[in-house]
């Protein structure tokens, strides 16, 4: 049962991710609040960070199709791992952050919606439940970092060699370094210390709840 529903649910968010980013790349009109056509989209970390979670819903899939028992792979539970973690991060940037700056309305509305909200709360949800038994030691939970990292440096580095520019076209299109370079890093690193912990939270929480479920099932 657990393995159905796995395959539909992974099926049915990576279909979902992939409609949402279709719509984004030819149908969200342009000059709304952190949107872009085509495959400029991919400079955002939330376009990234929602498609990364769509590769490994599919991976899931696949995985799922072809064993009959046992646990997924390690890569794959840290790419689980990593990709849930980033989404979650998308979530909590635009809670926190950029709600603030730009407007909630404009940051939960349209197709926005779905890569700040729905997307990211079905990506919790689907990791607790559905990849309850797929753990991970602390240890390995340090390599959800890496796609947060790259994005990161990548995007400190475009912003340092080319400049801050100007709206539509500014480097710094999520206005981290409004008040200067050292305080852009500085939240940059939140961000990745934040992921960190973010990975753990996770993982433990996915720890109690197995435990729960192990001690249900003794007791039944």
């Amino acid at each position: 049962m657990r393995r159905r529903a796995s395959i539909f649910i992974n099926t049915l968010t990576a279909a979902g991710v992939l409609a949402v980013w279709l719509s984004i790349c030819f149908g969200m009109p342009e000059g709304e609040a952190l949107s872009t056509r085509g495959l400029r989209s991919l400079k955002y970390f939330t376009v990234l960070s929602n498609l990364l979670f769509g590769i490994s819903c599919v991976t899931y899939v696949v995985i799922e199709m072809k064993k009959e028992t046992g646990d997924m792979p390690p890569w794959l539970r840290i790419l689980r791992l990593a990709s849930v973690c980033a989404v979650s991060l998308t979530f909590l940037t635009v809670v926190l952050f950029l709600g603030r700056i730009y407007g909630y309305r404009s940051m939960f509305a349209g197709n926005n919606l779905y890569f700040h909200l729905v997307i990211p709360l079905a990506a919790v949800i689907l990791f607790l439940v559905i990849d309850r038994k797929d753990a991970l030691r602390p240890q390995q939970c340090v390599l959800c970092l890496i796609p947060v990292l790259l994005y990161g440096v990548g995007y400190i580095i475009n912003v340092l060699i080319n400049g801050r520019g100007e709206w539509p076209h500014a480097n710094d299109f999520y206005g981290f370094f409004n008040w200067g370079t050292a305080v852009g890093a500085g939240i940059l690193v939140c961000m990745v210390a934040g992921t960190l912990l973010l990975g753990l939270l996770l993982e433990k929480i996915k720890m109690i709840l197995r435990k729960k479920e192990n001690k249900d099932g003794e007791e039944i």
